[in-house]
């Protein structure tokens, strides 16, 4: 109520304000006037861009390229990169750069290791084929007894194997022996031998080398004696007990 009792301004004030109210408008005007010529400018070139991007879409479309799927992908993968869980392991992927490297420098590498390996299997067969091998067989023949030995063995035979292994059969003074009685076995096998009888054994004790595999022979009898009177034992004093 004040403002419309109050007296009203000077004339020459209310000029003054007008004249710069219209001045604000005409500026205001030519703004728009800019905005407007520009936006009209803008249009065509819009419109050429969205047809060319129409054009690109369909081509696309063409070749079997759906490109709003693609986008939806690229939505979802972009979701994923800036998951904390993917971050977190983006960036101990990049600590381990330096030890990636080294990977990487070593796969550059085995090429080179993989025909150094060929050649030296080549020279292998090569000398193996002049001694008279056949190492396609011998392969295959493995192979097939593998298969077979894998195929036959259970847990007994595997803890029958075991205690053999730990049994002291394998230590290399026995393994020489063995090899020694295989070598006379085969030798006696093919000189067949006269019988003997009581006189010709007392004879034959006279020989020192039927008196040393005798005294082989009662070592071993003694000492199997011990074994069956002790029974069973850990394989580690067996083993021990060969050795010495």
């Amino acid at each position: 109520m004040s403002i419309l009792i109050s007296d009203p301004p000077p004339a020459g004030q209310a000029g003054g304000d007008l004249t710069a109210l219209v001045t604000r408008l005409e500026r205001a005007v030519a703004a728009m006037e800019s905005v407007t010529g520009v936006a009209s400018q803008a249009t065509p070139a819009l419109a050429m861009a969205a047809d060319a991007a129409d054009e690109f879409v369909q081509r696309s479309a063409e070749r079997g390229v759906h490109i709003d799927e693609r986008l939806h992908e690229a939505a979802h993968l972009l979701e994923r990169l800036t998951d904390p869980r993917t971050t977190r392991a983006l960036e101990s992927l990049l600590d381990r750069l330096p030890q990636i490297e080294q990977l990487l420098a070593l796969a550059d590498q085995a090429p080179g290791f993989v025909a150094m390996g060929v050649d030296t299997m080549d020279d292998l067969v090569r000398d193996l084929r002049t001694q008279g091998v056949d190492v396609e067989r011998g392969v295959l023949n493995g192979a097939s007894a593998a298969l077979r030995f894998g195929a036959h063995i259970g847990p007994e035979q595997v803890d029958a194997i075991e205690s053999v292994l730990t049994s002291g059969m394998l230590d290399p003074n026995v393994v020489q022996l063995i090899g020694r009685m295989g070598a006379s076995l085969n030798t006696a096998a093919n000189a067949h031998p006269a019988p003997v009888g009581v006189v010709g054994a007392l004879g034959a004790l006279r020989n020192p080398d039927v008196k040393q595999a005798l005294g082989l022979l009662l070592t071993f009898a003694a000492e199997f004696g011990r074994q069956l009177n002790a029974g069973p034992r850990s394989s580690a004093d067996a083993q021990g007990r060969v050795r010495t």
